[in-house]
């Protein structure tokens, strides 16, 4: 196919009504888990307490922006640190109605690292301090997103205690552990003292993993958009960079003049302007899965040219058609 109809292919194909994507896009997922974890390790005490106020900050963050997006925000966990800071937490988001407006195709480009550069205010001796926080965000599968057959799962019931003894056993956890038996992938809840709730709570996480590995793997195409996502691939990765001192934010994946500088961090972190920068994610990533989209198809038609013209070719020499 020649250059300039890749061209004229591509450009129809990003002026798409969004409401009515091409199947080929990535797939809607309504609802995601975004997991915060500070990233203090090997750092003084001063760069502990601060990682935990930044991941509280970012926390909050991710929060703010749900809201504005009208989606449900619904904390799970809380671990706090000393002096209101957050050690870790996680939240499950919710809402929109298509690809456009859900929350995945907002939030699946935060997973990695944050780095923050300030000056604690925990620091009386105003030194430049840098900490940073890991961010995940999973999404989250509803039943018919994955289904179990009859005999898939193995579930596996003990009790946690409590306590030492006596009157905590009876109150003690009934920890649910869930086997997926074809691929061997299992899971275990024990936040619930109830068997019912953990046993609940057990086959939906399973239901994530499998999502997630259905995402990685259906296609060349989602492979691809997987890589996108996580950059290297790993999500200890070093994603962005808010720098106080400065007041500006790198977005280490995002070229300078598209998004990767020019946004203040006291704005995108406190007052609502992560938006400006996932904008230029969301466009990133819908033209590269368009382009990969493009490839693949004129891959195929290629093929089925090529097995028409041998086709005519055999016809002309009066031979039998394949």
């Amino acid at each position: 196919m020649p250059c300039t109809t890749l061209h004229v292919l591509l450009a129809h194909c990003a002026s798409a009504d969004a409401s009515n994507p091409p199947a080929y896009l990535p797939r809607r997922v309504a609802k995601v888990r975004v997991v915060w974890k500070s990233a203090g390790k090997g750092e003084t005490c001063y760069g502990l307490h601060e990682a935990a106020i930044f991941t509280r900050e970012l926390f909050e963050m991710y929060e703010q922006f749900s809201d504005s997006r009208g989606w449900n925000f619904q904390v799970e966990t809380v671990n706090e640190g000393v002096g209101g800071g957050v050690l870790f937490a996680s939240a499950r988001v919710s809402g929109g109605v298509d690809e456009e407006t859900a929350p995945y195709g907002w939030l699946r480009h935060e997973s990695g690292v944050h780095r923050v550069q300030r000056v604690p205010s925990t620091d009386k001796k105003g030194r430049m301090q840098t900490s940073s926080a890991a961010v995940v965000v999973l999404p989250i599968a509803d039943e018919e997103d994955v289904e179990f057959a009859a005999g898939d799962l193995r579930i596996e019931i003990s009790k946690k205690s409590s306590g030492p003894g006596g009157q905590s056993v009876n109150a003690a956890h009934q920890a649910v552990r869930v086997i997926h038996i074809p691929t061997g992938l299992s899971v275990q809840s024990t936040s619930s003292q109830s068997q019912y709730e953990n046993r609940t709570r057990a086959i939906e996480m399973l239901r994530t993993k499998l999502l997630d590995r259905q995402i990685s793997a259906k296609s060349e195409f989602e492979r691809a958009e997987r890589k996108d996502q996580k950059g290297t691939g790993d999500r200890s990765e070093k994603i962005r960079t808010y720098n106080f001192q400065r007041d500006e934010v790198v977005d280490h994946r995002l070229p300078k003049d598209a998004g990767g500088a020019g946004h203040s961090a006291s704005d995108v972190v406190f007052a609502g302007g992560l938006e400006a920068i996932l904008v230029f994610h969301r466009e990133q990533s819908r033209m590269s899965y368009l382009e990969r989209a493009v490839m693949a198809m004129e891959e195929e038609l290629l093929q089925k040219s090529r097995e028409t013209f041998c086709d005519m070719v055999l016809r002309m020499l009066y031979l039998p058609s394949r």
